[in-house]
Protein backbone atom coordinates (compact mmCIF):
# COMPACT_ATOMS: atom_id res chain seq x y z
CA UNK A 1 0.00 0.00 0.00
CA UNK A 2 1.42 3.37 -1.06
CA UNK A 3 0.59 6.51 0.90
CA UNK A 4 0.61 9.89 -0.87
CA UNK A 5 1.78 12.75 1.32
CA UNK A 6 -0.25 15.92 1.81
CA UNK A 7 2.43 18.38 0.80
CA UNK A 8 3.21 21.76 -0.76
CA UNK A 9 5.86 21.63 -3.47
CA UNK A 10 7.81 24.55 -4.96
CA UNK A 11 8.86 24.44 -8.63
CA UNK A 12 11.35 26.74 -10.37
CA UNK A 13 10.11 27.88 -13.80
CA UNK A 14 13.05 30.22 -14.49
CA UNK A 15 14.93 27.44 -16.28
CA UNK A 16 14.20 26.54 -19.90
CA UNK A 17 14.91 22.87 -19.22
CA UNK A 18 12.32 20.50 -20.74
CA UNK A 19 11.56 18.96 -17.34
CA UNK A 20 10.66 20.97 -14.26
CA UNK A 21 12.05 19.67 -10.98
CA UNK A 22 10.85 20.51 -7.45
CA UNK A 23 13.13 22.87 -5.54
CA UNK A 24 11.47 22.58 -2.12
CA UNK A 25 8.73 20.53 -0.47
CA UNK A 26 6.95 20.50 2.87
CA UNK A 27 4.66 17.81 4.25
CA UNK A 28 1.89 19.96 5.68
CA UNK A 29 -0.53 17.61 7.40
CA UNK A 30 -1.33 13.96 7.99
CA UNK A 31 -4.94 14.83 8.78
CA UNK A 32 -6.31 16.32 5.55
CA UNK A 33 -5.27 17.51 2.10
CA UNK A 34 -4.57 21.08 0.97
CA UNK A 35 -7.71 22.30 -0.78
CA UNK A 36 -6.66 25.77 -2.01
CA UNK A 37 -3.55 27.93 -2.18
CA UNK A 38 -2.57 31.56 -2.85
CA UNK A 39 0.74 33.43 -2.69
CA UNK A 40 1.85 36.89 -1.56
CA UNK A 41 5.20 38.20 -2.76
CA UNK A 42 7.66 39.42 -0.11
CA UNK A 43 11.12 40.97 -0.28
CA UNK A 44 12.85 37.62 0.14
CA UNK A 45 10.29 35.14 -1.12
CA UNK A 46 6.62 34.34 -0.66
CA UNK A 47 3.96 33.95 1.99
CA UNK A 48 1.54 31.15 1.15
CA UNK A 49 -2.05 31.04 2.39
CA UNK A 50 -3.68 27.62 2.21
CA UNK A 51 -6.84 25.76 3.16
CA UNK A 52 -6.02 22.66 5.23
CA UNK A 53 -8.39 21.18 7.80
CA UNK A 54 -7.38 20.21 11.32
CA UNK A 55 -7.72 16.63 12.50
CA UNK A 56 -11.15 15.07 12.90
CA UNK A 57 -10.63 15.09 16.67
CA UNK A 58 -9.99 18.86 16.67
CA UNK A 59 -12.97 19.47 14.37
CA UNK A 60 -15.21 17.50 16.73
CA UNK A 61 -14.31 20.09 19.39
CA UNK A 62 -15.35 22.90 17.00
CA UNK A 63 -11.72 23.93 16.58
CA UNK A 64 -10.91 23.62 12.91
CA UNK A 65 -7.80 25.72 12.20
CA UNK A 66 -8.42 25.53 8.47
CA UNK A 67 -6.42 28.62 7.45
CA UNK A 68 -2.68 27.93 7.24
CA UNK A 69 0.22 30.23 6.35
CA UNK A 70 3.69 29.26 5.18
CA UNK A 71 6.91 31.09 4.36
CA UNK A 72 8.85 30.38 1.17
CA UNK A 73 12.50 31.41 1.06
CA UNK A 74 13.64 31.56 -2.56
CA UNK A 75 17.17 30.70 -3.70
CA UNK A 76 19.61 33.61 -3.86
CA UNK A 77 22.71 33.95 -6.01
CA UNK A 78 25.78 34.65 -3.93
CA UNK A 79 28.28 37.37 -4.85
CA UNK A 80 29.88 37.30 -8.30
CA UNK A 81 33.02 35.48 -7.11
CA UNK A 82 30.99 32.35 -6.35
CA UNK A 83 27.86 33.05 -8.40
CA UNK A 84 27.61 29.42 -9.40
CA UNK A 85 26.51 28.58 -5.87
CA UNK A 86 22.94 29.13 -4.78
CA UNK A 87 21.18 28.95 -1.48
CA UNK A 88 18.49 26.31 -1.30
CA UNK A 89 14.80 27.15 -1.43
CA UNK A 90 12.77 26.25 1.65
CA UNK A 91 9.19 26.17 2.90
CA UNK A 92 8.37 26.67 6.58
CA UNK A 93 5.24 26.88 8.72
CA UNK A 94 4.15 30.33 9.93
CA UNK A 95 0.82 29.72 11.64
CA UNK A 96 -2.74 28.48 11.53
CA UNK A 97 -6.09 29.84 12.66
CA UNK A 98 -9.86 29.54 12.36
CA UNK A 99 -11.59 32.33 10.42
CA UNK A 100 -14.94 30.66 9.69
CA UNK A 101 -17.71 30.52 12.28
CA UNK A 102 -18.10 27.22 14.13
CA UNK A 103 -20.56 24.93 12.26
CA UNK A 104 -23.94 24.27 13.83
CA UNK A 105 -24.66 20.72 12.68
CA UNK A 106 -22.73 17.52 13.38
CA UNK A 107 -22.43 16.85 9.64
CA UNK A 108 -20.89 20.28 9.01
CA UNK A 109 -18.48 19.83 11.92
CA UNK A 110 -17.16 16.71 10.19
CA UNK A 111 -17.37 17.72 6.52
CA UNK A 112 -16.92 21.53 6.26
CA UNK A 113 -13.69 22.77 4.71
CA UNK A 114 -12.08 25.83 3.14
CA UNK A 115 -12.90 25.48 -0.55
CA UNK A 116 -11.58 28.72 -2.02
CA UNK A 117 -9.00 31.42 -1.43
CA UNK A 118 -8.48 34.50 -3.59
CA UNK A 119 -6.23 37.54 -3.13
CA UNK A 120 -6.68 40.98 -4.61
CA UNK A 121 -4.26 41.42 -7.51
CA UNK A 122 -0.96 43.26 -7.17
CA UNK A 123 -0.52 46.48 -9.19
CA UNK A 124 -0.09 45.82 -12.90
CA UNK A 125 2.54 48.57 -13.11
CA UNK A 126 5.74 48.44 -11.08
CA UNK A 127 5.69 50.60 -7.95
CA UNK A 128 8.04 51.35 -5.06
CA UNK A 129 5.12 51.81 -2.68
CA UNK A 130 4.14 48.72 -0.65
CA UNK A 131 0.79 47.41 -1.82
CA UNK A 132 -1.80 46.49 0.79
CA UNK A 133 -4.06 43.69 -0.33
CA UNK A 134 -7.12 41.82 0.86
CA UNK A 135 -8.15 38.21 0.53
CA UNK A 136 -11.34 36.17 0.51
CA UNK A 137 -11.93 32.59 1.58
CA UNK A 138 -15.07 30.51 1.12
CA UNK A 139 -16.23 27.39 2.93
CA UNK A 140 -18.04 24.38 1.54
CA UNK A 141 -20.46 21.98 3.25
CA UNK A 142 -20.73 24.42 6.13
CA UNK A 143 -23.73 25.23 8.28
CA UNK A 144 -23.86 27.94 7.21
CA UNK A 145 -21.32 28.20 4.40
CA UNK A 146 -19.47 31.52 4.51
CA UNK A 147 -17.38 33.95 2.53
CA UNK A 148 -14.86 35.77 4.73
CA UNK A 149 -12.98 38.85 3.50
CA UNK A 150 -9.80 39.68 5.39
CA UNK A 151 -6.80 42.00 5.39
CA UNK A 152 -3.89 40.18 3.73
CA UNK A 153 -1.20 42.37 5.28
CA UNK A 154 -0.10 39.83 7.89
CA UNK A 155 1.73 36.57 7.44
CA UNK A 156 -0.49 35.20 10.22
CA UNK A 157 -4.05 36.58 9.71
CA UNK A 158 -6.26 36.38 12.79
CA UNK A 159 -9.85 37.18 13.70
CA UNK A 160 -9.13 40.90 14.05
CA UNK A 161 -8.09 40.96 10.37
CA UNK A 162 -11.60 40.02 9.20
CA UNK A 163 -13.23 42.84 7.20
CA UNK A 164 -16.54 41.23 6.23
CA UNK A 165 -18.35 37.95 6.86
CA UNK A 166 -21.09 36.79 4.45
CA UNK A 167 -23.32 33.83 5.37
CA UNK A 168 -25.19 31.91 2.67
CA UNK A 169 -28.71 30.47 2.88
CA UNK A 170 -29.00 26.75 3.53
CA UNK A 171 -27.67 24.52 0.72
CA UNK A 172 -25.92 27.46 -0.95
CA UNK A 173 -22.24 28.40 -1.06
CA UNK A 174 -19.76 30.40 -3.11
CA UNK A 175 -18.59 28.53 -6.20
CA UNK A 176 -15.96 31.13 -7.04
CA UNK A 177 -14.73 34.60 -6.07
CA UNK A 178 -12.60 37.33 -7.63
CA UNK A 179 -11.39 40.72 -6.38
CA UNK A 180 -10.99 44.04 -8.18
CA UNK A 181 -8.58 46.56 -6.62
CA UNK A 182 -9.66 50.19 -7.10
CA UNK A 183 -6.94 51.87 -5.04
CA UNK A 184 -6.88 53.79 -1.75
CA UNK A 185 -8.30 50.88 0.22
CA UNK A 186 -11.25 50.33 -2.12
CA UNK A 187 -12.07 46.91 -3.54
CA UNK A 188 -14.97 45.06 -5.13
CA UNK A 189 -15.36 41.38 -4.28
CA UNK A 190 -17.46 39.51 -6.85
CA UNK A 191 -18.72 36.02 -6.08
CA UNK A 192 -21.06 33.46 -7.61
CA UNK A 193 -23.43 30.93 -6.14
CA UNK A 194 -25.20 28.45 -8.44
CA UNK A 195 -27.58 31.00 -9.96
CA UNK A 196 -26.60 34.48 -8.74
CA UNK A 197 -23.74 36.97 -8.89
CA UNK A 198 -23.14 39.42 -6.04
CA UNK A 199 -20.63 42.22 -5.52
CA UNK A 200 -19.44 43.21 -2.05
CA UNK A 201 -17.93 46.71 -1.85
CA UNK A 202 -15.00 47.10 0.54
CA UNK A 203 -13.49 50.39 1.75
CA UNK A 204 -10.88 49.63 4.38
CA UNK A 205 -8.40 51.66 6.41
CA UNK A 206 -5.42 49.32 6.79
CA UNK A 207 -3.68 51.57 9.34
CA UNK A 208 -6.72 51.80 11.63
CA UNK A 209 -7.81 48.22 10.85
CA UNK A 210 -11.43 49.16 10.28
CA UNK A 211 -13.92 49.65 7.47
CA UNK A 212 -14.72 53.15 6.25
CA UNK A 213 -18.46 53.69 6.01
CA UNK A 214 -20.87 50.90 5.15
CA UNK A 215 -19.66 48.13 2.86
CA UNK A 216 -22.68 47.63 0.62
CA UNK A 217 -23.55 44.44 -1.23
CA UNK A 218 -25.76 44.03 -4.30
CA UNK A 219 -26.94 41.33 -6.68
CA UNK A 220 -25.88 42.15 -10.24
CA UNK A 221 -27.01 39.07 -12.17
CA UNK A 222 -29.24 36.01 -11.88
CA UNK A 223 -29.53 33.08 -14.28
CA UNK A 224 -32.96 33.50 -15.94
CA UNK A 225 -35.73 31.15 -14.89
CA UNK A 226 -36.71 28.76 -17.71
CA UNK A 227 -40.08 28.88 -19.39
CA UNK A 228 -42.45 26.84 -17.21
CA UNK A 229 -43.88 25.14 -20.29
CA UNK A 230 -40.43 23.85 -21.30
CA UNK A 231 -39.62 22.37 -17.88
CA UNK A 232 -35.90 22.91 -18.38
CA UNK A 233 -33.33 23.27 -15.62
CA UNK A 234 -31.15 26.35 -15.34
CA UNK A 235 -27.46 26.58 -16.12
CA UNK A 236 -25.22 26.73 -13.05
CA UNK A 237 -22.54 29.36 -12.58
CA UNK A 238 -19.15 27.79 -11.91
CA UNK A 239 -16.53 30.56 -12.14
CA UNK A 240 -16.18 34.35 -12.19
CA UNK A 241 -13.38 36.75 -13.18
CA UNK A 242 -13.05 40.51 -13.57
CA UNK A 243 -12.17 41.60 -17.12
CA UNK A 244 -12.36 45.34 -16.43
CA UNK A 245 -13.91 47.58 -13.74
CA UNK A 246 -17.21 47.31 -15.63
CA UNK A 247 -17.10 43.77 -17.04
CA UNK A 248 -17.42 40.36 -15.38
CA UNK A 249 -16.81 37.04 -17.12
CA UNK A 250 -18.95 34.11 -15.96
CA UNK A 251 -18.49 30.42 -16.72
CA UNK A 252 -21.81 28.56 -16.82
CA UNK A 253 -22.37 24.80 -17.08
CA UNK A 254 -25.55 23.89 -18.91
CA UNK A 255 -27.90 21.31 -17.34
CA UNK A 256 -27.07 17.60 -17.44
CA UNK A 257 -23.61 18.15 -18.91
CA UNK A 258 -24.97 19.44 -22.20
CA UNK A 259 -22.41 22.19 -22.73
CA UNK A 260 -20.54 25.21 -21.40
CA UNK A 261 -21.09 28.90 -21.99
CA UNK A 262 -19.09 32.06 -21.31
CA UNK A 263 -21.22 35.05 -20.30
CA UNK A 264 -19.96 38.66 -20.21
CA UNK A 265 -21.91 40.97 -17.89
CA UNK A 266 -21.60 44.76 -18.12
CA UNK A 267 -22.00 46.55 -14.79
CA UNK A 268 -23.58 49.91 -14.00
CA UNK A 269 -23.30 52.26 -11.04
CA UNK A 270 -26.59 50.98 -9.66
CA UNK A 271 -28.94 48.10 -10.28
CA UNK A 272 -28.29 44.82 -12.08
CA UNK A 273 -25.84 44.35 -14.91
CA UNK A 274 -26.72 43.32 -18.45
CA UNK A 275 -25.43 40.45 -20.59
CA UNK A 276 -23.48 41.90 -23.52
CA UNK A 277 -21.95 38.72 -24.93
CA UNK A 278 -22.28 34.94 -24.84
CA UNK A 279 -19.87 32.34 -26.20
CA UNK A 280 -20.68 28.63 -26.40
CA UNK A 281 -17.74 26.27 -26.15
CA UNK A 282 -17.27 23.35 -28.60
CA UNK A 283 -19.60 20.37 -28.25
CA UNK A 284 -16.92 18.09 -26.82
CA UNK A 285 -16.77 20.35 -23.73
CA UNK A 286 -19.71 18.90 -21.81
CA UNK A 287 -18.90 20.64 -18.50
CA UNK A 288 -16.09 22.83 -17.18
CA UNK A 289 -14.27 22.54 -13.88
CA UNK A 290 -12.24 25.77 -13.69
CA UNK A 291 -11.39 29.05 -15.41
CA UNK A 292 -8.75 31.73 -15.06
CA UNK A 293 -7.74 34.87 -16.95
CA UNK A 294 -4.55 36.86 -17.55
CA UNK A 295 -4.66 40.57 -18.37
CA UNK A 296 -1.80 41.42 -20.72
CA UNK A 297 0.08 44.72 -20.59
CA UNK A 298 -2.01 47.82 -21.38
CA UNK A 299 -1.08 50.42 -24.00
CA UNK A 300 -1.08 54.21 -23.49
CA UNK A 301 -4.88 54.38 -23.89
CA UNK A 302 -5.47 51.70 -21.26
CA UNK A 303 -6.44 49.05 -23.82
CA UNK A 304 -5.23 45.49 -23.29
CA UNK A 305 -5.76 41.91 -24.36
CA UNK A 306 -7.11 39.21 -22.06
CA UNK A 307 -6.30 35.50 -22.20
CA UNK A 308 -8.93 33.08 -20.90
CA UNK A 309 -8.19 29.44 -20.01
CA UNK A 310 -10.92 26.88 -19.31
CA UNK A 311 -10.38 23.36 -17.97
CA UNK A 312 -13.07 20.79 -18.82
CA UNK A 313 -14.11 17.40 -17.47
CA UNK A 314 -12.75 15.71 -20.63
CA UNK A 315 -9.26 16.90 -19.48
CA UNK A 316 -9.12 19.39 -22.34
CA UNK A 317 -7.93 22.98 -22.06
CA UNK A 318 -9.48 25.76 -24.16
CA UNK A 319 -7.75 29.13 -24.51
CA UNK A 320 -9.59 32.23 -25.74
CA UNK A 321 -8.70 35.89 -26.18
CA UNK A 322 -10.73 39.09 -25.92
CA UNK A 323 -9.68 42.73 -26.30
CA UNK A 324 -10.59 45.52 -23.89
CA UNK A 325 -10.63 48.86 -25.71
CA UNK A 326 -9.75 51.07 -22.75
CA UNK A 327 -11.63 53.31 -20.34
CA UNK A 328 -12.72 55.79 -23.03
CA UNK A 329 -14.67 53.19 -25.02
CA UNK A 330 -15.31 50.86 -22.05
CA UNK A 331 -16.15 47.94 -24.31
CA UNK A 332 -14.86 44.52 -25.32
CA UNK A 333 -14.29 42.75 -28.61
CA UNK A 334 -15.89 39.42 -29.39
CA UNK A 335 -14.35 36.44 -27.63
CA UNK A 336 -12.10 34.51 -30.05
CA UNK A 337 -10.76 30.97 -29.82
CA UNK A 338 -6.95 30.88 -29.60
CA UNK A 339 -6.20 27.17 -29.20
CA UNK A 340 -7.31 23.97 -27.51
CA UNK A 341 -5.31 21.15 -25.95
CA UNK A 342 -6.30 17.57 -25.18
CA UNK A 343 -5.36 15.37 -22.22
CA UNK A 344 -4.30 18.24 -19.98
CA UNK A 345 -4.57 17.29 -16.32
CA UNK A 346 -6.13 20.41 -14.81
CA UNK A 347 -6.58 20.08 -11.04
CA UNK A 348 -7.03 23.70 -10.02
CA UNK A 349 -6.80 27.32 -11.13
CA UNK A 350 -3.16 27.28 -9.94
CA UNK A 351 -2.31 25.17 -12.99
CA UNK A 352 -4.45 27.36 -15.25
CA UNK A 353 -2.69 30.49 -14.03
CA UNK A 354 0.72 28.94 -14.74
CA UNK A 355 -0.39 28.21 -18.31
CA UNK A 356 -1.62 31.78 -18.69
CA UNK A 357 1.67 33.16 -17.36
CA UNK A 358 3.48 31.25 -20.10
CA UNK A 359 0.92 32.50 -22.62
CA UNK A 360 1.42 36.08 -21.44
CA UNK A 361 5.21 35.87 -21.78
CA UNK A 362 4.84 34.50 -25.32
CA UNK A 363 2.39 37.21 -26.41
CA UNK A 364 4.50 40.02 -24.93
CA UNK A 365 7.73 39.11 -26.73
Amino acid sequence: MVSIKNSITLFDFTSRAPNVQPSAELEVSKDDSVTCLAALGTQNGLVLYAGNNSSEEDRSRARNEHFRSFEVQLPKNKRASDAAEKTEASIGVLGKCMLFSAPHSAVAVKEAYQRLIRLSPPPRAATNTPTKRIGAIASSLGDPSELVIFSATSNRPQGQDIIERISFPKNQEANDVDILALGEGRFQVAYVADYEVHIQNVHYDFDQQKSIGKNERRKVYAVPQPDLAEKKARSKLRCIRWLSPKHLLLLANKPNRTGVELVVVHLYEEGPGSVVQRKTLPKHVKAATDMDVALLDADMSGAYQIAIAIGAIDVSLSVYTVDYYGDAQDSLSKIHSFNSYDDVRIKSSIYLQNILILFRSTMCR
